[in-house]
């Protein structure tokens, strides 16, 4: 097992680039997939989630390339299977993300039942409760789901809890389904609204509305093109350099992130004390004096 030996008593100052957001970029390879043309993704975290995505990925029939350090280039021109393998599969619990292209141009999914962090229970009967109004079959086995669909619906789904990966798979498969889709209670994350932002460039109808942003609303189109995104800065870690600094009495400049997303907790670090600049594409946290309780 590894292991991290951390010594302490050190004031943290300089400079950080943030990655890529891991909650976004394994699930944008994904929606690649809901293409035959060629998408570019940059900003790719060199990260576990995204090895096991671009593996399972390349089994079904996809074809990645790396540019660079940090970008992919996908195209999946044909899925050569439905099944996304055992093994790779049972490693991520975003494994059943792959329902979404798979069923929209197979027809059918069998995904190993999911794996991934133990975070407690996750809340995928509500995508079986979804894809059942949709028309979607759902058998499940002690180690494997299978879905099947002649033809899937548009439906009006109302989360009774918010749930940000299903969501996601709802957003994803109701792109391409004849109608209008109507997502109610659905999660706020900016995560969601990059997937949205990158499936809109590919020629997808998706938005929220304005008076009830929880509600998404997707207009099926016949096809998707191809794209070039760049995926949103990790929050976790702008948050998580932040309050380095502010333990250690430092001072960090954050580099490649978006202080709007993480503007609530950069309000509430000011409000106690910590000395906040923030630029366009940066933002620097500084211990200025004591902290106070709020």
């Amino acid at each position: 097992m590894s292991r991290y030996i951390i010594t302490g008593g050190k004031t943290l100052c300089g400079e950080v680039s943030i990655r890529g957001a891991k909650n976004a970029s394994f699930k944008q390879i994904i929606a690649s997939m809901l293409s035959d043309k060629t998408t570019q993704l940059s900003n790719i975290p060199q990260i576990s989630d995204v090895r096991i995505t671009q593996s399972i990925a390349e089994s079904l029939g996809s074809q990645i390339s790396p540019i660079g350090e940090h970008s992919l280039e996908i195209t999946t021109k044909k899925l050569f299977s439905s099944t996304v393998p055992h093994g790779t599969g049972e490693k991520s619990r975003a494994s059943f993300m792959f329902a979404a292209p798979l069923l929209l141009r197979t027809g059918v999914a069998t995904i190993p039942t999911p794996g991934g962090d133990k975070l407690g229970a996750r809340p995928l009967d509500r995508l079986f409760d979804c894809f059942h109004k949709m028309g979607i079959t759902t058998k499940i086995t002690d180690d494997t789901i299978h879905f099947s669909a002649s033809k899937i619906k548009p439906t009006v789904f109302s989360f009774p809890k918010p749930s940000h990966t299903v969501t996601e798979v709802l957003i994803m498969i109701s792109t391409l389904v004849k109608g209008q889709t109507i997502l109610n209670n659905s999660s706020l994350e900016p995560e969601i609204n990059d997937l949205i932002v990158m499936l809109n460039s590919m020629g997808a109808k998706i938005y929220r509305d304005p008076k009830l942003p929880q509600t998404i609303i997707i207009d099926g189109v016949d096809s998707l093109n191809g794209t070039t995104h760049q995926v949103i800065a990790d929050r976790n870690e702008t948050v998580t350099f932040a309050c380095a600094a502010l333990l250690t009495k430092g001072s960090i400049n954050i580099l490649r992130t978006d202080p709007k997303i993480v503007a609530t907790f950069l309000e509430t670090l000011s409000t106690m004390g910590a000395k906040i600049v923030s630029g366009k594409d940066e933002v620097t946290v500084s211990w200025d004096k004591p902290l106070k309780s709020i």
